[in-house]
């Protein structure tokens, strides 16, 4: 995870120059009228800390972990899977980091699904 912080900020300025780039930013944003870019590259940057060693085994509720398929930060989500005991990981095919996004409406089937096997929605 400490990488994805530099490689947003410093390195990929082709990333941050497309219209997907322009467009995340622009979301950022849209939805905090005080954020500014070097706002936003600390708030990457804080992503870069360690967490605390036992942050993730302290984690007892059902956890579900998404990430798509074609996200350079997936290996980060199957590690992030070893160390929240019971947690479940979904792939979203041909998404990026952003399957949220890219892909609302399988995320949402996927969430709905994880929450009624958990008897945490009807």
């Amino acid at each position: 995870l400490s990488d994805w912080s530099s490689d947003v900020c410093s390195s990929d300025l082709t990333f941050r120059a497309s219209p997907l780039g322009q467009y995340f930013l622009r979301v950022f944003l849209e939805r905090d009228n005080i954020a500014d870019m070097p706002s936003l590259v600390a708030l990457f940057n804080a992503t870069s800390q360690p967490d605390p060693a036992d942050l993730h085994a302290r984690i007892t509720a059902p956890a579900l972990i998404i990430s798509g398929t074609e996200d350079n930060m997936r290996s980060a989500s199957f590690e992030l899977q070893k160390r929240i005991t019971g947690s479940e990981h979904v792939s979203i095919e041909g998404a990026g980091h952003a399957c949220f996004m890219e892909q609302p409406w399988v995320v949402d089937d996927h969430i709905k699904r994880f929450l009624r096997k958990h008897q945490l929605l009807s």
